[in-house]
């Protein structure tokens, strides 16, 4: 079928704001595996002229009788003509994640807060947790050599496979779920005593949007781990670094093939979403000063001076918000 047309059934569903484009071709098959999997993929990345609006090879056509799901249509373009963005996951660039998040310093400092803020606050029960976006698992496994049961949920099959591998080779078991956070409501029926959602907001084409469905799987009495790349500390970075054409232009996002998010957060903008939703209980920064740090000092510097001084520091009314990532627990309203 690579390179035919792809012609819709009459009595598709087809949503208000959707229209067929003529432009739109099917071309190199689904990288997926299941029907859970059907996720937005944008069919020709060099060219990024357009986005994908179906998977038709797996879930849309095959397996849900046409039935329209809303993962399935996450991108398209507007009347205008304007591309709108997309959900992004990191099939192609689970190795090069790995070695850039967690192959030095940057890594340990964000485990290392993440690890504090959560043993500062969860209780000393084993708990319930579904860890969303949960990519090659590192939170997922420290989380479960602690004594809870982990449910990892990933849509990336490469970083999947990843998790799989750490907890295999850790002697640790969970479950795991190869799908987009859209349809999780659909696979989990129950609710969880700690929903992680770390480094995926910046990522989605409407982040507000999953908020909703985070409490809808959280318990009563749960806790929320959300941390998130902070627009104030690029914008911060952006000055020190003299891009003032950048700062005019207001463009923020990173380029495709980067792991600069497509979607920095203002805090105050989320704040304000997660009204009526959620109570944020705590809040710390990650990587309150060690990006900012000239290049030479950062490899003159002991990983274990690095770690006591972010945590020392990361909850410090000047520093706390000029973090690279902002962590914040947070409790169901």
């Amino acid at each position: 079928m690579t390179g035919s047309p792809f012609t819709a059934p009459r009595t598709w569903p087809w949503p208000p704001a959707l229209r067929w484009p003529s432009w739109w071709r099917y071309s190199s098959g689904c990288a997926m595996t299941s029907p859970a999997s059907c996720l937005p993929i944008n069919w020709n990345m060099q060219a990024r002229k357009w986005a994908t609006l179906f998977c038709t090879c797996c879930c849309c056509a095959a397996n849900w009788g046409w039935t329209w799901k809303p993962w399935c249509a996450a991108s398209w373009r507007t009347a205008s003509g304007d591309l709108l963005v997309s959900d992004r996951h990191f099939d192609q660039l689970a190795t090069r994640f790995a070695e850039k998040i967690y192959g030095g310093a940057k890594g340990a400092i964000r485990l290392a807060v993440l690890q504090a803020d959560l043993t500062e606050t969860l209780p000393k029960r084993p708990l319930r947790v579904l860890d969303i976006g949960a990519g090659l698992g590192h939170m997922a496994l420290w989380l479960a050599e602690q004594g809870h049961e982990v449910t990892l949920a990933e849509p990336a099959e490469p970083m999947l496979e990843g998790a799989r591998q750490r907890f295999t080779d850790a002697g640790q078991t969970a479950t795991f779920i190869q799908a987009p956070w859209q349809a999780l409501p659909e696979f989990l029926s129950d609710t969880y005593d700690l929903v992680l959602c770390h480094a995926v907001l910046e990522w989605l084409a409407e982040p507000h949007t999953i908020l909703p469905v985070l409490r809808q799987l959280t318990e009563a009495d749960g806790w929320l781990s959300l941390a998130f790349y902070n627009r104030d500390a690029l914008i911060y970075r952006n000055l020190l670094k003299g891009h003032f054409r950048k700062m005019r232009k207001n463009d923020m996002a990173g380029e495709k093939q980067s792991l600069t998010p497509q979607q920095p957060l203002d805090p105050r903008e989320l704040e304000t979403q997660l009204e009526g939703l959620w109570q944020v209980q705590t809040r710390s920064g990650v990587r309150v000063f060690h990006d900012y740090m000239p290049v030479e000092f950062q490899a003159r510097a002991d990983l274990t001076d690095l770690l006591e001084m972010e945590l020392a520091h990361r909850r410090h009314p000047a520093f706390a918000g000029l973090g690279r990532y902002l962590h914040w627990m947070c409790r169901p309203v």
